[in-house]
């Protein structure tokens, strides 16, 4: 057994390749003695850090950590201890969570898989955070001086964490220890077969040690013998009544799909084992192997002899295969008939590394490339591209740096989302997008992510102003009689071509001829609102039909709706109908302001 240690010094060591094979296995950076600064942004500053090595999950718990800040002289009497742990790939500003309680642990326990290096930030006294609201623990940890050792055990104990005192402490710092003892004592725990890590305790007898297991409680199997309750029998004669004796099934055998026809008995039926699905759920960052990959859940959209449209299809398919998979893939080959494709991943020769040795920054360690590679052609004559060569292994280590995830290729992701809800926070949009492709995105990228997909939504509607006096045509060829009139605003330079929208008036020919032809002096006036990126004003003039229905007769597309805008809208609506300003004419409206007066300035007789 060997139990955890403070490193005596703050050199880097490769702690992720150290342990692997060991799942439970993890290192601490511990951050103490300083304090948070405020939201966003947050920092821990006017702090010291150290590392804790030989950490197993498995028996970890929150007063281990007391016992750390013991032995590193940081426990005040009557001062407050806070605990957080940072979530790997995480800032502190959304990344911290509270480390005060089981369930806290278990927490933790769901990242030591694949993230070996777990950051702990301790506050002093006072906390600024409000993980410890969120978690099911008290407000705060009370520190308490004991003088006996307890005898109960950290986990799934009820006790409160207390800090051991100096006749207590279980690890102790040896200001001569070199890196290499903690070598030592990692070896002699790789070559133990069933040991895990405990913690060496300075006042443990011996005799303790070499005792009797048998006379001792295991405090992880507890039973109520008051409350013991016998299996019931079950007679399988009934149940194998209902099963067929010969099951076709389809298995896996030897990594090739076999269709077999077999009697099996009920003995063995395999029962699925839910612990393997506990654990891959409880993952956020994909295999729970810890290795990363994340090709089990995304399924291969390539094959030999596979054919695609156009260059730009192909392109498009490979990077998104690199997102997905968080690979760097690079095209090597890119012309009009070829593209090869390469993965620029590496396979580092892991070999005995020792933590304990020298700086891995200064070794050359010998990396074979990935074997991952698409070779795409298509021949002249021909319109479709064709894989020719693929091969889809990947042994390279994923990456969170992805040259194929640009802002063009996240607008893409999120245009339909942009086009529903244009004022989504750009914060919000980064943390969606980190969620689910995994990689980092900064937040400049995904503002010109969002900036080009607002474009592309906005483009279509600048097209149809762009395409306006070909409407404005289309409506003549098709209504004969059609009335449309557009005025417009001159640009600030005088040699502009263009000019800026401001109203246009339309009334078709068929509609002024029907209502002209059935006559009924009454007339209904409204305005309503525009939506989207070019706002505005829609005015409108609907009458009554032989038989009381509405009967659109014009509309006009305004910049506001004042006594200047309805003034010109009633204006070319009397050209149309012949009103004149002694009509004896009805309107009927709600009253807005400047319909009232621009009716009685052109037609007061209404």
């Amino acid at each position: 057994m060997v139990g955890w240690r403070i490193r005596a010094n703050m050199e880097e060591i490769d702690v992720e390749n150290h342990y692997t094979g060991h799942p439970t296995i993890f290192s601490i950076r511990l951050f103490y003695g300083g304090e948070f600064t405020k939201f966003p942004g947050r920092r821990y500053v006017k702090g010291k850090e150290r590392y804790v090595d030989l950490l197993d999950i498995d028996e970890f718990c929150v007063h281990d950590i007391d016992e750390m800040m013991e032995t590193l002289g940081c426990v005040e009497e009557g001062k407050l201890l806070y605990y957080h742990f940072k979530r790997p790939f995480s800032d502190l500003d959304f990344g911290l969570f509270a480390l005060a309680s089981d369930s806290d642990i278990n927490h933790l326990g769901t990242y030591v898989g694949q993230h070996k290096l777990i950051e702990v930030y301790v506050e002093h006294d006072k906390t600024k955070l409000h993980t410890y609201t969120m978690s099911s623990t008290p407000s705060k940890v009370r520190i308490e001086e004991i003088v006996d050792q307890p005898s109960w055990d950290c986990i799934g104990s009820s006790k409160p964490n207390v800090v051991p005192t100096k006749e207590t402490k279980s690890v102790q710092i040896d200001a001569q220890c070199e890196t290499q003892g903690i070598c030592d004592e990692f070896d002699e725990f790789l070559n133990e077969e069933t040991g895990g890590i405990t913690h060496e305790s300075n006042n443990r007898d011996d005799a303790d040690d070499s005792g009797d297991s048998g006379d001792s409680d295991d405090s992880e199997f507890l039973v109520d013998l008051d409350n013991l309750l016998d299996e019931p029998e079950i007679d399988m004669n009934e149940f194998l009544l209902n099963i067929d004796e010969d099951i076709e099934w389809v298995g896996d055998l030897g990594g090739s799909n076999v269709k077999e026809t077999e009697t099996r008995e009920i003995d063995d039926i395999e029962v699925v084992n839910n612990e393997v699905f506990l654990y891959e759920s409880s993952s956020d960052e994909g295999n729970p192997k810890g290795n990363g990959n994340s090709e089990a859940r995304v399924s291969d959209p390539f094959y030999v002899y596979q054919k695609f449209t156009s260059y730009e299809e192909l392109k498009n398919a490979i990077r998104q295969h690199a997102v997905e998979t968080r690979r760097e893939l690079d095209f090597i080959k890119n012309d009009k008939n070829r593209v090869r494709a390469i993965c620029k991943g590496t396979i580092p020769d892991l070999g005995q590394l020792d933590p304990c040795g020298p700086s891995q920054s200064n070794k050359e360690s010998e990396e074979n490339n990935c074997a991952w590679v698409l070779y795409a052609s298509k021949w002249e004559q021909d319109v479709d591209w064709e894989i020719k060569t693929y091969e889809k292994e990947h042994r390279c280590l994923q990456t969170r740096n992805v040259k194929a995830c640009t802002y063009k290729f996240l607008a893409k992701k999120i245009v339909q989302q942009i086009e529903s809800n244009p004022t989504v926070p750009t914060r919000a949009l980064q943390e969606q997008l980190q969620r689910e492709y995994k990689v980092d995105i900064s937040k400049m990228k995904v503002f010109r992510a969002k900036t080009e997909a607002l474009n592309q939504v906005r483009g279509d509607y600048a097209g149809q102003y762009i395409t306006l006096r070909d409407y404005v045509q289309e409506l003549r060829t098709r209504n004969p009689g059609t009335t449309v009139k557009i005025e417009v605003e001159s640009e600030p330079n005088p040699s502009s071509e263009t000019r800026t929208f401001k109203r246009i008036y339309i009334c078709l020919g068929p509609l002024k001829k029907g209502f002209l032809a059935g006559k009924r002096d009454y007339l209904g006036l409204d305005g309503t609102f525009m939506k989207g990126p070019y706002l505005g004003m829609i005015l409108t003039a609907v009458g009554l039909d032989g038989n009381n229905c509405t009967y659109p007769l014009a509309y006009a597309v305004v910049e506001a709706e004042n006594i200047n805008s309805w003034t010109w809208f009633l204006r070319c609506l009397g050209d149309d109908i012949d009103l004149q300003a002694s009509s004896n004419f009805t309107f009927i409206s709600d009253r807005q302001k400047g319909l009232l007066q621009a009716i009685g300035t052109l037609y007061p007789c209404a």
